[in-house]
């Protein structure tokens, strides 16, 4: 153990947390700071948990809906708000107590307050009114990142974060969400369970900027039957939160505008970093033009007592990059080898079907110069899809034309972010089909549509 063992982290989420935890079992001195009473940091307690909590009871409502195709005949679903928040609240409590008594028991000393650096080894934390002074050999930040505000429009009353929508305190009659990227359109999936005419406009020629057209025009098809309108290509020229009604004007390509009133509007039009109030500028650490932190493999910043994980470093901003991330820099402070290089970080929406991504996209290859060999197959031939009336899904891998590896993957479908890891470690570990082809996958599942796409390849390809 290096002398360097007295470590402070700033954030209590995935990255801060697993950063903390690992620290604390190589033997270092341990002090967790985090604003919020509560530890899992933005993913637990406004984010990732409770959306897939109410995606969940959404699921549960459409599936109540079809299974009449079943032979199975059920009356209407009775939507209780408040059960619902409850139990959403409750999966939230549960885990909130499960990271408190793993900090207890990894002797984590805990600090609910907010971090300012005084210098490269040194913070104030205020905390309940009070001021506390902490020296430190070396630093993790992991303090997250935060919604992006509609421009000159305050979140609040009618206007939503996706924080505010997640409280789910009513299902308005009609909800306009500014944005279709994985959390709008995660969130208009709820609030169209619930009851919401649910109206989504996107910026962008189509939904999941970045994610082949191939898999979102099969999520925007279900999404057709399940939201009220889609405007792609378009924009919010403009916002009136005045009158109890929010008034909006859409602008599409050609410049047509139209004025729409809506009971509430969730914008979810990127996130930012949580960087300003950290006192950086008492430190060596440099950010990027956007604001977020700079750092190298080793997860080490332009000062060498401080490092960074997680959101707050830049895309994707993912909770699982974050956890390895944190654990990673706990063990380079610590004196391990350890870098943070991975070749695939893979990505979940988690709509109804859900879509997940690994490796490189169709388009990103394009953009490299990398040809590619791309597999695709539609989920109608998939025993398992049929089973559950399921077969609006597709299944497509890309291999280098000239090595033969894996360089990337699709899926879209039911259970798709379930999938993606048997895949998103072909690309990790560079094989190539040929040696994929060999793996043998159990039938009848969907994960064996992989292996089907697979097969697809033939030597002579």
């Amino acid at each position: 153990m290096p002398k360097n063992n007295k470590i402070l982290v700033i954030g209590g989420g995935p990255g801060g947390y697993t950063a903390a935890f690992r620290a604390s079992e190589l033997g270092a001195e341990v002090t967790l700071v985090d604003k919020d009473k509560s530890l899992g940091g933005a993913c637990l307690n406004y984010g990732c948990i409770p959306s897939k909590t109410l995606l969940h009871a959404a699921k549960i409502i459409f599936e109540a809906k079809v299974a009449e195709s079943f032979g199975i005949k059920l009356s209407g679903p009775v939507i209780d708000l408040n059960g619902l928040r409850q139990f959403k609240e409750k999966t939230i409590a549960k885990l909130n107590n499960g990271l408190a008594f793993v900090c207890r028991q990894k002797k984590v000393i805990y600090i609910n307050g907010e971090a300012r650096f005084t210098g490269s080894n040194s913070v104030t934390v205020s905390s309940d009114g009070k001021l506390q002074d902490l020296s430190f050999d070396k630093a993790i930040i992991a303090a997250g990142s935060k919604p992006i505000p509609f421009p000159g429009v305050d979140f609040g009353g009618n206007v939503w974060d996706s924080a505010l929508a997640l409280n789910i305190e009513e299902a308005p009659n009609d909800l306009l969400i500014i944005g279709g990227g994985y959390i709008g359109l995660e969130l208009g999936t709820v609030y169209a369970a619930l009851g919401s005419k649910v109206t989504l406009v996107e910026m962008a020629e189509e939904i999941i900027p970045g994610v082949d057209e191939d898999l979102t025009k099969i999520l925007k098809k279900r999404l057709k039957n399940l939201f009220a309108q889609i405007f792609v290509n378009a924009k919010i020229s403009g916002i009136d939160k005045n009158t109890d009604k929010v008034t909006v004007t859409i602008t599409d390509k050609d410049g047509n505008q139209a004025k729409k009133e809506f009971d509430k509007v969730l914008a979810s039009i990127g996130r930012m970093p949580e960087a300003k109030n950290l006192g950086l500028e008492k430190t060596k650490v440099t950010l990027s033009e956007k604001g977020f932190i700079k750092i190298n493999e080793r997860l080490q910043t332009s000062d060498s007592s401080i490092y960074a994980v997680g959101d707050i470093t830049g895309n994707p901003l993912l909770a699982h990059k974050a956890s390895m991330q944190g654990k990673i820099a706990a063990e380079v402070i610590c004196g391990l080898d350890s870098k943070f290089s991975p070749k695939s970080i893979p990505g979940c929406i988690y709509t109804d079907p859900e879509i997940a991504v690994c490796g490189l996209s169709e388009s990103e290859a394009k953009l490299k110069g990398i040809e590619v060999k791309v597999l695709s197959l539609p989920w109608i031939a998939s025993g398992k899809a049929t089973t559950l009336d399921r077969t609006d899904g597709l299944t497509k891998i890309l291999v280098n034309s000239y090595t033969k590896k894996i360089v990337g993957a699709g899926i879209v479908g039911v259970g798709a972010s379930e999938l993606i890891y048997g895949i998103n470690m072909a690309v990790e570990n560079s094989l190539t089909i040929g040696q994929y082809q060999k793996y043998i996958h159990p039938h009848p599942t969907l994960s064996e549509t992989l292996l089907d796409t697979a097969w697809m390849f033939k030597d002579g390809d």
